[in-house]
């Protein structure tokens, strides 16, 4: 085991003690410039009455969905960029946000001796010229629970 520990640190030391030496080399010609990124923000606004509920035939696994037609997202940008949409809070106010999508919160609600408790599910798909944004609650007791206005920044990147 010795034998291997000193040949080890031979050979570490034979690469630290044989580093290149002498003058620097003449500077090489100047590289081509490469491309620059692009992108483009879309800002979304999904009414209240913007989602539909969607589920099974037999009514279960119930979710809202919006779709929104982007002409902007062309084939290149599907295959080749990124498409990224954000979830903003308060915007216009000093206190303005954005979270990146999916986004996931738990809430609780105390009517008077009724507790509940559920999670909000906020994601997104997209295709060419489209893209779905849906919201699904944890427990959906029947339809009287359903997102409200939002508003969403989409952002494309080639």
């Amino acid at each position: 085991m010795k034998h291997i520990y000193y040949i080890g640190l031979l050979v570490v030391a034979s690469l630290f003690f044989t580093s290149c030496e002498g003058p620097m080399g003449p500077q090489g010609p100047q590289g081509p410039a490469g491309e620059s990124t692009q992108w483009e923000i879309i800002n979304l606004a999904a009414e209240a009455n913007s989602w539909q509920r969607m589920s099974q035939e037999d009514g279960t696994n119930a979710f809202y969905m919006a779709s929104f037609d982007i002409p902007e997202l062309t084939p290149f940008i599907y295959d080749s960029g990124l498409v990224q949409c954000y979830l903003e809070y308060d915007q216009g106010s000093s206190n303005a946000s954005q979270q990146l999508l999916p986004q996931v919160r738990h809430y609780e609600q105390v009517d008077g001796e009724n507790y509940y408790l559920w999670t909000e599910t906020v994601d997104y798909d997209y295709m060419v010229g489209n893209v779905n944004i849906y919201v699904t609650y944890s427990d959906f007791p029947d339809e009287t629970i359903a997102p409200g206005a939002m508003n969403f920044r989409l952002v494309l990147m080639w």
